[in-house]
């Protein structure tokens, strides 16, 4: 009876997620001091690292002291652009993992078989999507219809494999049986939820080809033959990422919230490391977010400079013809960059030209600070009246 007792008080109650939860808030607030010193931290390297991103893609490292001796504080609402354009782009890279997901879900009903199907239908969509980075970059000029019999003869390929292991054959017959219990599962009902999820899948392998477009256009160097073997490298990289954080869902046995927290993880991990490893996405994304803030326009307007600057120092074939004002030149011009007091002015010339080719006429631009500038009005045609 003794000893009964003694097993009964050993045995420990498996911790439970919302225990799990607890303990996590209760280490939280009592390192919170710690906690905050590292977000900090981290929020200043972080700026450092868009400030240093911007200014590199522009060719202007000259930016860097002005903007860290004064305005480091006016980088936090930038860093937080450049985290909702991240957010975009998980989101669209996020399409292809939530076909791919609803192909898996289907077998929701088998949860302990469900983590096979999950590694089979994983393979391949990845055959699929190497495939289409394959011609993509190899060939380019190949017809459209060959490179989609090619994609499903792979991925057919793999889907047969599939069929070869005992436990894939089972999940499709219970999930036929529990779909369709009048049939008992019959033959023909197991291949129709076959080909439909097949489906599911190919839309999510087609799916991937706008994340894989977007980082295309976000290159900004040569086409050079070694620089496209090694964009074709990282674009196969990326598109089997993609798949991850479905991947990682469906495979793990954990709870539900902790699973899906994990994905959600895994899918913030994957967009940061595609765009960091991108050539030329992260300049993209920055660029992109210093438009949205302000931080960057294009539309010219006439300044009035105050200190500094004279009308004989301003190139005839960059600035054009530069007025004079109250002595003062006077120049049509729109600002590259302006944070804080820091202000870049470029020629109303370069207002089209994108962000790969600033580096060749960045330097045409002046440094100065908005208080020594006066913006001018534009003249305005006033109708006569009849």
């Amino acid at each position: 009876m003794e000893q009964g007792v003694g097993t009964t008080e050993g045995k420990q109650k498996p911790v439970s997620f919302q225990q799990d939860i607890y303990a996590a808030l209760k280490l939280m607030a009592e390192h919170w001091g710690l906690i905050g010193s590292l977000g900090a931290l981290l929020s200043a390297v972080v700026s450092f690292g868009i400030l240093m991103t911007y200014a590199k893609a522009i060719n202007r490292i000259d930016l860097l002291p002005l903007v860290f001796d004064k305005q480091l504080s006016a980088l936090l609402p930038w860093m937080g652009m450049v985290a909702f354009v991240l957010f975009l782009y998980m989101v669209v890279m996020g399409v292809t993992t939530m076909f791919y997901a609803l192909a898996v879900s289907m077998f929701n009903q088998t949860p302990n078989l469900r983590p096979t199907v999950a590694r089979f239908f994983f393979w391949a969509a990845v055959v699929g999507s190497l495939i289409i980075v394959t011609f993509a970059f190899q060939g380019p000029k190949v017809d459209h219809r060959i490179v989609a019999c090619v994609i499903v003869l792979g991925m057919s390929a793999v889907m047969g494999g599939s069929l070869k292991s005992k436990k894939f054959r089972m999940a499709l017959e219970l999930v036929s049986l529990f779909n369709n219990l009048k049939g008992l599962g019959v033959w023909w009902h197991q291949a129709g939820v076959f080909l439909f999820a097949y489906f599911v899948l190919m839309v999510a392998v087609f799916a991937a080809v706008y994340p894989m477009l977007i980082l295309l256009k976000s290159y900004t160097g040569k086409d050079t033959p070694e620089a496209i073997t090694t964009l074709m490298i990282i674009s196969m990289v990326a598109v089997v990422l993609l798949f991850l954080p479905a991947l990682i869902f469906f495979v793990s046995k954990k709870h539900i919230v902790t699973r899906g927290l994990l994905s959600v993880g895994s899918a913030l991990l994957v967009t940061l490391a595609v765009v960091a490893t991108y050539p030329g996405a992260s300049s993209t994304v920055v660029f992109k977010a210093a438009g949205m803030m302000g931080v960057r326009e294009t539309n010219p307007v006439k300044y009035r400079l105050l200190k500094n600057f004279e009308a004989k120092d301003f190139d005839l074939a960059s600035w054009g013809e530069v007025e004079v004002s109250r002595d003062l030149p006077v120049v049509k011009a729109f600002p590259l960059f302006s944070l804080g007091d820091v202000l870049l002015l470029c020629p109303s010339g370069l207002s089209g030209k994108r962000l790969g080719e600033w580096p060749e006429h960045s330097h045409a631009c002046i440094l100065t600070q908005r208080s020594d500038v006066v913006i001018l009005p534009d003249a305005v045609v006033v109708p006569k009246q009849a």
